[in-house]
């Protein structure tokens, strides 16, 4: 049992690291405030699809809290991956979420459980039934990115390339390189009204979007991705309500297959409570046996 415990950690780190680089700091600019124009004193134009989806990127970016929820499907000749789960998340006074996938799947195998993980800052506390028996029955485990890497021998690095599928930010910013992104109409997300756009934009193409280091790791994260498909929900804050991502995968390990995903999104700016667990509840990975680096 103790030699799948790096697996078993990395496949949650994997997950939690995402987060850390969804939503940066950076808080100047941003998007314009309203939905598709208004009115200060002049007639506005109405803007485009394109120019919609370019601003709900801008101003993903720039949001200090959220709640979230989320479902991926992912089918090759090797096996099915599947998760579904919710996550709260802040960037003031601390980097922090809080992410609890409440089914995992796996090559046909479940996770008992689910996996419940806490971030905050760079130290994570992940809970997991199949951990138990190794943490000496207490329900989290803790640890730190450093801790991470050096007891488990898991490139952090590596993660943070393959979390960027599940990065909010840089799947909105890369759906601006959209050719033909249209207006599908008005619909009502979580009870917010919202305009529902769609498109296609070819993943090579739109790593020109992003910085130099988003891109470096999206490109790696998304390696035989292709026909890639969206569907976008603004609200009339210019707030993505709703993202569904569809697309072809291939590669020489998995073989050719095909990869969905959706995220449903509320709560822009409200206040979060995310907290450790009690220290009294808590094993720290670094006085654990069985990782690298310990006993």
């Amino acid at each position: 049992m103790r030699r799948r415990l790096p697996a078993l950690v990395a496949t949650g780190a994997a997950l939690a690291i995402s987060l850390t680089g969804c939503f940066g700091a950076e808080k100047s600019g941003g998007a314009a405030e309203g939905g598709s124009g208004g009115s200060s004193g002049t007639e506005q134009k109405p803007m485009s699809p394109l120019e919609v989806v370019a601003a709900s990127a801008q101003k993903t970016k720039t949001a200090d809290t959220f709640k979230s929820l989320f479902s991926m499907k992912i089918k090759t000749a090797e096996g099915n991956v599947a998760m579904k789960g919710r996550m709260a998340y802040r960037t003031k006074p601390d980097m922090a979420f809080d992410q609890n996938i409440s089914s995992m799947q796996m090559g046909g195998r479940k996770l008992p459980g689910g996996m419940r993980q806490v971030l905050i800052n760079d130290v994570i506390y992940m809970k997991m039934q199949m951990l138990s028996s190794m943490t000496g029955g207490k329900p989290w485990l803790k640890m730190s990115l450093a801790d991470l890497e050096q007891k488990s021998g898991i490139n952090v690095d590596q993660l943070m390339e393959q979390s960027q599928q599940m990065n909010p930010v840089t799947n909105t910013q890369m759906l601006t390189s959209s050719k033909d992104a249209k207006k599908v109409g008005t619909e009502e997300v979580g009870g917010v009204q919202t305009t529902h756009y769609t498109g296609t934009y070819d993943p090579e193409a739109s790593m020109a979007k992003l910085d130099p280091k988003t891109r470096e790791a999206a490109q790696k994260a998304m390696a035989g991705m292709k026909d890639m498909k969206f569907d976008l929900w603004v609200d009339d804050q210019q707030l993505p309500r709703k993202m569904v991502l569809r697309g072809k995968v291939a590669s020489k390990e998995t073989g050719a297959g095909s990869m969905a995903m959706t995220m449903l999104f509320s709560d822009f700016g409200e206040p979060v409570n995310i907290s450790a667990p009690p220290a009294s509840q808590t094993q720290d990975i670094k006085q654990m046996k069985g990782m690298r680096g310990g006993d």
